[in-house]
C-alpha cells in the first residue's frame, strides 16, 4: 500500500512538473534585449576579446544582427628590427602649433629608430594630393631635414596618401626579422577622393598582410571616427600633449593571432539566413554551414594582430508565421569563439546570450495639459514595427490656451521616418507624442480697453454656425457681436470665412 501511495503521488506530480517546465520555457524571454556582451573569461588580459552583439529591425520582417569585435593589444617580447612608413597629414587644418608638435615628435621618433642601422623609415605626406618625400632609408639626416621643412596646404585626401603607400611598397623586400608598420597620422575627416580610401586600404592588406597600419587620430577628441577605423588595423588617439608617447607606442608590433574564428548559430525557430550575401564583414571571410539542423555562420579572421577591431552584420528573415504575432524573438541560438595567439594555448569561449526582439511597440500620447487644465487620458496605441501610423488629429481644449498639435519627443525624432505631415513609420521602440500649447494673447481696442484674444482659426460647421475653440455660435449671433467679451477671434479672420 505504501508503494502504491508513492506511485499515486508521483503520477499526480508529473503533469504539475510538465506544466511548470513548459511554463518556464515559454517565459524564457519576457522582455526585449537589444544587445548582449560576449568576452574572454579574463577580459582585459592582453590578447583577449570582447564582442558587443546587438540586433534591430531594418524592415517589417527583417532583422540585422551586428557584431562589434574588439581585441586587447599584446606586445611582442622579442622586438624585431623596424621598417616604418610615416604618412603625415599636412592639410591646412594642421597649421600652427599642431604641425609644429607633430614635426618635433616625429623627428624624435625617427632619431631613435634610425640610431639602429637595421631600421628604415619612409616618409609620405598628404593634403589634397600626396607626395613620397623618401623611400625606405636609414639616412637619419635626410629624413629629419624633410620633416623639419614640412608646411601646410590644401584639403584632406586619405586615399592619395594610401596610394603612395602602395607605391613605396613596390620595391620593398620583406625580411623575416623586420616588422613593417605604417603610421597614418591625421587631424581631420577625409574631404576629397572619398570613399576610395577604403578600397585602397583593402588592396594594401591583400597584397601585404604582414603590414600593420596604425591610424593616429590627432587633436580630434576621444571618440575614434569611422573613417580612420576603415583604413587602419589599430587606432590611437593623441593630442599635442600625448602625441610623443603615442608615436613611440604605435611602432611596437603587436603579437599576431594564429587563429581567430567566430561561429554564430541562427535561432531556427524564428529566423533564417536567406543567403551568405546577407552577411558582411569588415575583415576576414564568412561561409554558411549547417550543424545539427542549425544554420551556422563561420567568420574566419586570418593574418590579424592583437589589438584589432572588426565588424560583422547579418541580415535575418523572420519566418512568415510570425509576421503578425506578438511575442519575443531571440535572433541566435548560441555562439562559439575559438582563438589562439602565437606561442599561447588555444582558448574556446561559448555563449547562449542573444539579442531578443519584439514585434509590437507602443505609441504613447501625452496631452501635456497646461497647469489648471484637466483632460481625459488618451489611450496608447500598439503598432507593428515598420507599420505606417497616422497621428491623432483631434483638437484639445483648455481655457486660456491654444492647442498647437502633437509633436514627437526630442529623443525620438532622430528615429522617425515621416510618410507625410500626419503619418510616420513605426520604429523599433516605444515612442511618445506630446501635445503642445500656447497661451492666449492680449489685444487693445480702439478705446484702450485690453481684451483677451484667441490666437486661432474659426471652423465653419454649416451655413448657420461656427466654432471657435469649443464655443458654438450662430451666424446671426456672430454678426451681432460688438465686443470681444462674448467671443474673440483674430481681427482678419472674418475676411477668410466662406459664408
Amino acid at each position: 500500500m505504501k508503494n502504491k501511495k508513492y506511485l499515486y503521488i508521483f503520477l499526480i506530480m508529473i503533469p504539475i512538473i510538465i506544466f511548470f517546465v513548459g511554463r518556464s520555457f515559454s517565459l524564457e524571454y519576457t522582455q526585449e534585449i537589444k544587445s548582449v556582451e560576449i568576452e574572454s573569461e579574463d577580459y582585459d588580459d592582453p590578447g583577449s576579446f570582447h564582442i558587443d552583439k546587438s540586433a534591430k529591425w531594418v524592415s517589417f520582417s527583417e532583422a540585422e544582427v551586428n557584431f562589434d569585435l574588439n581585441t586587447i593589444y599584446k606586445e611582442r617580447e622579442d622586438e624585431a628590427y623596424k621598417d616604418i612608413i610615416l604618412v603625415i597629414d599636412i592639410s591646412g587644418s594642421m597649421s600652427g602649433s599642431k604641425l609644429d608638435k607633430a614635426k618635433s615628435d616625429a623627428m624624435e621618433l625617427v632619431d631613435s629608430l634610425l640610431s639602429n642601422q637595421n631600421n628604415h623609415v619612409a616618409l609620405i605626406t598628404f593634403d589634397s594630393t600626396s607626395e613620397i618625400l623618401s623611400d625606405f632609408t636609414n639616412n637619419k639626416t635626410e629624413i629629419l631635414g624633410l620633416i623639419e621643412n614640412l608646411t601646410t596646404k590644401g584639403c584632406t585626401n586619405y586615399n592619395a596618401g594610401l596610394l603612395n603607400v602602395l607605391e613605396v611598397m613596390e620595391d620593398y623586400q620583406k625580411d623575416d626579422n623586420h616588422d613593417l608598420v605604417t603610421l597614418f597620422l591625421t587631424d581631420g575627416y577625409p574631404n576629397e577622393d572619398t570613399p576610395n580610401q577604403v578600397a585602397t586600404y583593402n588592396i594594401i592588406k591583400d597584397k601585404y598582410p604582414y603590414m600593420t597600419i596604425n591610424g593616429i587620430q590627432y587633436e580630434m577628441g576621444r571618440d575614434i571616427i569611422q573613417e580612420i577605423i576603415d583604413i587602419s588595423d589599430n587606432q590611437w588617439v593623441a593630442n599635442q600633449e600625448t602625441l610623443n608617447g603615442v608615436l613611440f607606442d604605435a611602432v611596437i608590433t603587436p603579437l599576431p593571432y594564429e587563429t581567430f574564428v567566430v561561429s554564430d548559430y541562427i535561432n531556427k525557430d524564428y529566423f533564417y539566413l536567406e543567403d551568405i550575401s546577407d552577411v558582411t564583414v569588415s575583415k576576414g571571410t564568412v561561409e554558411l554551414q549547417e550543424e545539427n539542423g542549425l544554420q551556422k555562420i563561420v567568420w574566419t579572421l586570418d593574418d590579424i594582430f592583437t589589438g584589432f577591431n572588426a565588424n560583422m552584420k547579418i541580415k535575418l528573415k523572420l519566418k512568415s508565421e510570425y509576421h503578425n504575432t506578438r511575442g519575443f524573438y531571440p535572433t541566435n541560438d548560441h555562439e562559439a569563439i575559438d582563438y589562439k595567439i602565437i606561442d599561447d594555448e588555444e582558448e574556446n569561449v561559448s555563449s547562449t546570450l542573444t539579442p531578443v526582439l519584439k514585434r509590437v511597440y507602443n505609441v504613447i500620447y501625452d496631452a501635456n495639459a497646461p497647469d489648471g487644465c484637466t483632460l481625459p487620458d488618451i489611450p496608447s496605441e500598439e503598432h507593428y514595427v515598420y507599420e505606417t501610423v497616422t497621428k491623432r488629429t483631434e483638437t484639445l481644449v483648455c481655457e486660456g490656451y491654444v492647442f498647437k498639435g502633437y509633436q514627437f519627443d526630442s529623443e525620438d525624432v532622430i528615429d522617425i521616418t515621416m510618410v507625410n505631415d500626419d503619418a510616420f513609420i513605426m520604429p523599433g521602440h516605444d515612442i511618445t507624442i506630446r501635445g503642445t500649447w500656447s497661451q492666449q494673447g492680449l489685444v487693445k481696442s480702439m478705446d484702450g480697453t485690453v481684451y483677451e484674444r484667441l490666437e486661432g482659426t474659426l471652423v465653419k460647421h454649416n451655413n448657420n454656425s461656427y466654432n471657435t475653440f469649443g464655443k458654438n455660435i450662430s451666424r446671426e449671433s456672430f454678426e451681432s457681436i460688438t465686443t470681444v467679451e462674448n467671443i474673440n477671434v483674430p481681427s482678419n479672420a472674418i475676411d477668410s470665412w466662406d459664408v
